[in-house]
């Protein structure tokens, strides 16, 4: 598990450059984003397809620019929960003395 924290951490750090590429400043501000669960990620999903086609002008075929911005997006989004849920992880085991 900590192995994976580490790797998720790399992933956080890498879209923190990415940002920065494109003249974005990332933040450590934190949001209170519960963890998303299948129902949710599909709206999400959904979502963002209907932001991208209203960008486009109702088109199927975003940018690959766009494209990749979502996937950023959604990167950051699920990267910042796993790490969220096993630092719970991690404080339960330790309470529980394991």
């Amino acid at each position: 598990m900590q192995q994976h924290l580490e790797e998720t951490r790399g992933q956080q750090n890498r879209l923190q450059e990415i940002l920065s590429k494109y003249g974005g400043s990332p933040t450590d501000a934190k949001a209170h984003l519960s963890t998303p669960k299948p129902p949710a990620t599909q709206l999400m999903k959904k979502a963002l397809k209907d932001t991208v086609k209203s960008v486009k002008g109702d088109t199927d075929n975003p940018l690959l620019e766009e494209m990749e911005l979502i996937r950023t997006k959604e990167d950051a989004i699920l990267e910042h929960a796993e790490i969220v849920s096993y630092k719970m992880l991690m404080q339960l085991a330790d309470r529980a003395g394991a």
